[in-house]
Formats: C-alpha cells, structure tokens, sequence
C-alpha cells in the first residue's frame, strides 16, 4: 500500500494534476484503506468461492453502517440482511443525487464524501460519511423537497423501500425506530413553521 500511495505521488507530479484535484483522489484513496474496500482486499479474496466473497463483502458493508446511528441498535442478523440489499455507487463532484420534485423510494448512506442540501440557492444543511438521507421515502409515498448535490468524489449505498419492507417484516423494532425519527422531524419542521409565522407576524 506505501508503494502504491509512492506511485500516486508520482503519477500526480508527472502529470502535474492540481492539488485540488489530489486532495480528492488522496482522500478518496485513504478512505478505501480505512474502510477495507481497497484493491487489495478484493485481491485477497479474490480466490475464494463466489459465495464465500459474497459473505465477506456483507461484514464490509456491516462495518459501515453498524455506525449509522440509526441502525445503532440492530442485531447482527438484522445488519446482515440491510447488507445484502445495500447497493454501492459512485459519483463525482457536482452531481445531483437527488433532485427537488423527484418522487423517491430510497435512502442513502453516506461511504465517503461530503454532500449539499438545498432549496433553491439557500443551503440546508452539508452532510459527510456516516450520515443518511431521503430515509422519508422508505416510510411514505413522498416527493423529494430538496435537491442534494456531491461536493466531493462520493460512495454511496442505497437502501431501497421494498428492501426496506421486507427487513422490518422480520425486525420491526428498525421500523419503530424509523417512525419515531419521522415524527420527532414532523413535529420540529411544524414548530419552525409556527415560529417563522410569529415572526411575520
């Protein structure tokens, strides 16, 4: 891994790719060492049985999202089966993830990266790895009200609602908790609005 992180300095400076430009692939780069989703460990199990990778790729995933606070509390075998349905992408800088108006019928977790939430030029909030979004699409029919924009080079897993379904059939206490988020951010969006009223008033 030094002398692949040595090749990258040198690929850069013989290229003379601008240091923004290296932060991100450097960073991206130590992400994939930190998560153990590099090269390397594909390479390690490459050999092994289709079946038996497929198992190690789900304690990858495990490993991410054990740390989402919301699936804090699951059991392993909960985990295990979020994991399967966990679909990876990449994207790039600037990319919409999710537009305003969209009708949505996942969530995502944030791999690595950082993201942008807006409505219209206002910002809303910026949201990095180990967070999640767009969770109100997995609980109700739903039109997006924002759009979420990449600021970086980004990993993301989608969990989508009919995976969703089928995991709280078997775990409904990870649909309580999913409920009990939405109403806790229906009841602080009512009080904003109340307070935004009084003051207009």
């Amino acid at each position: 891994r030094k002398e692949k992180m040595n090749g990258l300095m040198q690929f850069m400076k013989y290229y003379n790719i601008p240091s923004s430009l290296q932060r991100q692939v450097f960073s991206f780069y130590n992400h994939l060492l930190t998560k153990n989703i590099s090269d390397e460990d594909n390479q390690i199990i490459k050999d092994l049985p289709q079946a038996l990778q497929n198992e190690l790729n789900i304690y990858q995933k495990i490993k991410l999202i054990r740390n989402v606070h919301i699936f804090k509390e699951c059991s392993t075998p909960c985990l295990k089966m979020i994991a399967q349905k966990l679909e990876q992408t990449f994207h790039s800088p600037n990319e919409y993830i999710i537009r305003k108006g969209d009708v949505g019928d996942e969530m995502f977790i944030i791999g690595h990266g950082e993201l942008e939430v807006s409505a219209g030029e206002k910002v809303l909030a910026e949201i990095k790895a180990g967070q999640f979004f767009g969770e109100i699409a997995l609980l109700e029919d739903t039109i997006r009200n924002a759009d979420v924009i990449s600021n970086s080079y980004c990993d993301l897993y989608t969990f989508r609602k009919e995976d969703f379904l089928e995991v709280i059939e078997k775990y409904p206490n990870l649909g309580d908790k999913f409920q009990q988020r939405y109403k806790k951010r229906s009841s602080d969006s009512a009080e904003a609005r109340g307070t935004d009223q009084k003051e207009a008033a």
